[in-house]
């Protein structure tokens, strides 16, 4: 009840802050040493909050769907995307996950380079990867791509993370048993890494949402 409330009241805000802005703002918008630092409040760039919910209702083209209709098929589709890039990126991080978090040496040589890769804008990868559409891959797999570039990260460093979080007698305890790697892991590593992994998975899906709006 309390997160609703305080839903109603942040777009309460907004519109108040909207309205506002295109009350009192320029047509031409607010200059500063010839830059504009706030957008213009004119009909077409700031229109009031009513004339867009009345142009939703309104065909997108003559004879065509109506705006909100068109919108939501855009979202759906986003979300499709996004969707097959967020399981893509979680499936990848899970697995060098396991990996690093076995072999000490993998450890060692990939993780420098996972989170090397963060470092690169994304800016300057969309591009490349949008150049791959119609060619290499459909254009909504290149969409898919990125949103799992920026996915996997999270996942893989909270997962890596609980892994290794078994305390030492929990794993002498499992060795004493003649438990070999994967029954470690399933009995284990995978219970003690799940407080890790759903922080992770909500950040790769955030992660996900912007790098397919990107």
């Amino acid at each position: 009840m309390r997160r609703t409330l305080y839903v109603l009241l942040g777009v309460a805000i907004f519109a108040a802050l909207w309205e506002g802005y295109k009350l009192v703002g320029s047509p031409d918008g607010t200059v500063l040493f010839g830059v504009r630092i706030l957008p213009r409040a004119d009909d077409l760039s700031m229109p009031h909050l009513w004339t867009v919910f009345e142009r939703l209702g309104k065909p997108e083209l003559t004879g065509g769907q109506p705006v909100w209709i068109v919108v939501l098929h855009a979202c759906v589709f986003t979300f499709g995307i996004t969707a097959a890039g967020f399981l893509a990126g979680a499936v990848v991080g899970l697995l060098l996950a396991v990996l690093m978090q076995q072999f000490k040496i993998v450890e060692r040589g990939l993780l420098p380079y996972v989170i090397l890769s963060q470092t690169v804008p994304l800016i300057a990868i969309a591009p490349l990867m949008a150049g791959w559409g119609g060619t290499i891959m459909p254009p909504w797999a290149t969409v898919s791509v990125i949103a799992s570039y920026l996915a996997f990260f999270p996942v893989a460093v909270g997962m890596l993370r609980g892994l290794q979080s078994p305390t030492a007698s929990g794993v002498e305890l499992m060795r004493s048993y003649a438990a070999g790697w994967w029954r470690t892991l399933v009995k284990l590593r995978l219970p003690a890494s799940l407080p890790y992994l759903f922080p992770a998975l909500r950040l790769a899906g955030a992660a996900a949402v912007v790098g397919a709006v990107v």
